[in-house]
């Protein structure tokens, strides 16, 4: 498909020969793996992350090897035209990099807004492409901007009641934990992504629910589990990219 300034939108398929389309790996028994990268561009880690995955995948013995069961769908861009938009200054307190895209796009709209109303030509291409996909889990990456916490990186869930029983139950009590205890392995503090009721945490914390205009919740009406990381903008960078 096609950004709102007419720029084209990408998604790079990373999969072990048994095809590269939705028919062809459905057909393999693999599961399917959505990333997306850019939604915001002035929240440029999972970009880098993205390239770093993508190369290990295709390189290293240790990671290719969950090419047998998994195929990596990964959208470098999304909000091509904000990505365009470059500057040092958008984001004032963030460490890093020295220049990142601005969060509107070329009509100025915030793409993970705008997945019920669908203004954006972006956001009708990745609902389509969403629809001929159906991936099993839909990822995607943002970066804090404001908070001050120890955590490099949240991780958000979609809310467990919008997914069926046995699929809100694999999100929660094997997903979940899992992931957690790889990123202790790795000594990366990760924690759950919460707000604020006020300005400090002994005010009060309360999850996040993600309506469908989100990217998350949109893809929960379709029964996908959504997965939201959302690294620490205080934080160096590689560590956030890593």
């Amino acid at each position: 498909g096609q950004d709102d300034d007419g720029s084209p939108m990408h998604l790079f398929v990373i999969a072990d020969g048994s095809g590269f389309s939705p028919d062809s790996i459905r057909a393999a028994g693999k599961r399917i793996l959505w990333i997306t990268n850019g939604i915001h561009p002035g929240e440029p880690d999972g970009i880098d992350a993205s390239l770093l995955l993508a190369q290990a995948l295709l390189e290293s013995d240790q990671y290719m090897g969950m090419l047998a069961r998994t195929a990596v769908c990964i959208v470098p861009v999304y909000n091509i035209s904000g990505a365009k938009r470059r500057s040092s200054t958008s984001r004032a307190n963030q460490n890093g990099p020295a220049e990142y895209g601005f969060r509107g796009n070329a009509r100025n709209l915030d793409l993970n807004r705008d997945f019920m109303k669908m203004d954006a030509r972006n956001t009708w291409a990745m609902a389509e492409a969403l629809r001929d996909w159906d991936p099993d889990v839909y990822f995607e990456t943002h970066v804090s901007n404001g908070a001050d916490h120890q955590y490099v990186m949240e991780l958000l869930t979609t809310q467990q009641d919008k997914l069926n029983g046995g699929l809100s139950a694999f999100m929660s009590d094997t997903m979940m934990p899992e992931l957690h205890a790889w990123m202790d392995r790795r000594g990366a503090l990760m924690g759950p992504y919460f707000e604020t009721r006020g300005d400090t945490p002994e005010d009060g914390l309360y999850g996040f629910s993600d309506g469908a205009r989100y990217s998350t919740g949109f893809n929960a009406l379709f029964d996908r589990i959504g997965l939201l990381s959302e690294t620490h903008m205080l934080k160096p960078y590689a560590d956030r990219a890593n």
